[in-house]
C-alpha cells in the first residue's frame, strides 16, 4: 500500500516541483508512476498524460496542450538530476540544438522551458510504431525495400545534420520512430541528447558516461575509443549497422565480434551479394573503407527500394 504523509493536502493539479518534491519523499519508483497516473500535472502550457519513454537522463510523456487540445511530447530531466550542472547543461545542450533544427525527417522541437527551474523540451508527437518488430514478420524480398528504403530515409536526415556541422552520435533502430500517414510508412530521426556540433569544444567536456553507455552492436570502433571526438563517419556507420539489424535480424558487433558478424551477413542465403557488400562497407571497421558521405551512402541503396 503506497502512502504519503499530508496526502490530503495535495493539490489536484501538481507542478514539476511539486512531482520533484513529493517524489523525493518517498524515493519509489511504485509511486513515481503513480503521480504520473493519479495526479494532473502540468508544465507550462501543457498537461502531462503519461509516460511514454524514459532514458538515462530523461523523461518523455504525452502531453496535452491546454488550450487547443493537441499532442505532443514532453521532455523532463530527472529529478536528481535538475540541479547537476553538468546534465543539465546537456540538456539544455540537446533542446537548443533541436530548435534550431528543420528538416521533415527529423522530429520538430517546439518550445524550450524552464518551469520552477527546471528545464523542459516539447516535441511533436509521433504515434510510432517498432519498425524493427514489423520488420522481423516480413518474408525478405519486401525485408529489404522496407529497410533499404528506411536507412536511405534516416541518411537524408543525416545529411542534413552534417551539412549543419552536427554529429548525432546515437543513431539506433529505437531513435528511428516510424508512423503510419494514411497508408504510407513515414521515418523522424529522433533523440539528440549525445549530438554535437563538429568543432564545439566546449562539448568534449560534457560528455558523460552515457556515450560509452550507447548500444555497442551501432557504435563505430572509433566512437568507444574515444567518443568525444566521434566525427560524421560514427553516423554513418550507425546507419549501416541498423540496416544490418533489419536485414538479418541479428546484432552487428564490430567491436567485439567482427569476423562473426560479417560471417552471418555473408552466409545468408536470401540477400542479394550486391546489399551484402553495401552493408559491409557501411559498417566496415576502418572509417577510410565506409562510405564517405550520406549521400554516397543513400545512393547505393536506392536500387533496392525504387520500386517500393
Amino acid at each position: 500500500m503506497l502512502k504519503l504523509q499530508n496526502v490530503n493536502a495535495i493539490p489536484e493539479v501538481l507542478s514539476i516541483k511539486d512531482v520533484f518534491r513529493l517524489i523525493g519523499e518517498t524515493k519509489t519508483l511504485r509511486m513515481y508512476a503513480y503521480f504520473w497516473t493519479v495526479y494532473t500535472i502540468e508544465v507550462g502550457s501543457y498537461r502531462l498524460e503519461r509516460l511514454i519513454g524514459q532514458g538515462g537522463m530523461s523523461t518523455v510523456h504525452l502531453a496535452t496542450h491546454k488550450q487547443t487540445g493537441e499532442a505532443f511530447a514532453v521532455k523532463l530531466i530527472h529529478r536528481d538530476l535538475a540541479n547537476d550542472g553538468k546534465p543539465r547543461r546537456m540538456f539544455m545542450r540537446e533542446a537548443a540544438l533541436l530548435t534550431q533544427l528543420d528538416h521533415p525527417r527529423i522530429v520538430r522541437a517546439i518550445e524550450f522551458g524552464l518551469q520552477d527551474d527546471v528545464p523542459y523540451l516539447v516535441m511533436q508527437y509521433i504515434d510510432s510504431l517498432d519498425l524493427t518488430q514489423l520488420l522481423d514478420t516480413k518474408p525478405m524480398a519486401e525485408r529489404i525495400k522496407i529497410a533499404t528504403w528506411a536507412t536511405f530515409t534516416i541518411l537524408q536526415a543525416v545529411h542534413y545534420l552534417h551539412d549543419e556541422g552536427i554529429v548525432h552520435r546515437d543513431i539506433k533502430p529505437s531513435n528511428v520512430l516510424a508512423y503510419r500517414e494514411g497508408r504510407h510508412l513515414k521515418i523522424k530521426l529522433a533523440d539528440f541528447g549525445l549530438a554535437k556540433c563538429f568543432d564545439d569544444s566546449d562539448h568534449h567536456n560534457m560528455t558523460n558516461e552515457r556515450s560509452l553507455r550507447g548500444t555497442l552492436s551501432f557504435m563505430a570502433p572509433e566512437q568507444m575509443a574515444n567518443s568525444r571526438d566521434a566525427g560524421p563517419l560514427v553516423d554513418l556507420f550507425a546507419c549501416g549497422a541498423c540496416l544490418y539489424r533489419w536485414i538479418t535480424g541479428g546484432l552487428a558487433n564490430m567491436i567485439l565480434k567482427p569476423a562473426e558478424s560479417l560471417e552471418r551477413l555473408r552466409v545468408s542465403e536470401s540477400v542479394p551479394d550486391e546489399l551484402k557488400a553495401v552493408i559491409e562497407r557501411g559498417i566496415a571497421i576502418d572509417p577510410a573503407d565506409r562510405f564517405q558521405t550520406a549521400e554516397e551512402f543513400g545512393k547505393r541503396l536506392f536500387p533496392f527500394h525504387q520500386k517500393r
